[in-house]
């Protein structure tokens, strides 16, 4: 049963990563290009801020928002601790930080980010109004979230070429 046709659960999440823990950092320097280019503001919001990158997976953003734009802190949180070690024994950031938890009940106080980053996190959530709810928690006043989605009216989501 492929990831799609089945009901939501960490079970299933933890089945379907398992798979393949990666092993090694993967290399994200090439992001920050991406990054800018649809977000040419993310130097303003991101400099000197605390950041919280949620599903942040193999933490690649993570990496490169913490080596690349100077924020105050970073914490990359992914369900799984598995999948952020490769880049955990690499990091050489003072600024990075690595916690595992369910972004539907994050372990941080009212007001503790300036920006929450997520890349290809909140469509594939069971319960994105629990979520939103923790990230609107965690976020300071006039915090932003920065987040990349599917947009499921581009027309390659319409040809079914993905």
């Amino acid at each position: 049963m492929g990831r799609s046709e089945s009901r939501y659960s960490v079970e299933n999440e933890r089945s379907y990563y398992s798979k393949n823990w990666p092993t090694r950092a993967l290399p994200y320097k090439h992001l920050k290009r991406y990054l800018d280019a649809w977000l040419p503001e993310a130097s303003g919001l991101l400099s000197g801020k605390s950041i919280l990158d949620i599903g942040a997976g193999e933490a690649t953003y993570t990496r490169m928002i913490a080596e690349t734009y100077s924020p105050r802190c970073v914490v990359a949180y992914e369900l799984f601790v598995e999948r952020m070690l490769p880049a955990s024994r690499e990091n050489r950031s003072r600024n990075l930080h690595f916690v595992a938890g369910s972004c539907f009940g994050l372990p941080f106080a009212d007001r503790s980010f300036d920006a929450v980053f997520a890349s290809l996190v909140l469509h594939q959530l069971p319960d994105l109004d629990q979520a939103i709810g923790e990230i609107d928690r965690v976020l300071k006043p006039g915090g932003c979230f920065i987040g990349i989605e599917p947009n499921p009216y581009n027309l390659w989501s319409f040809t079914g070429f993905f």
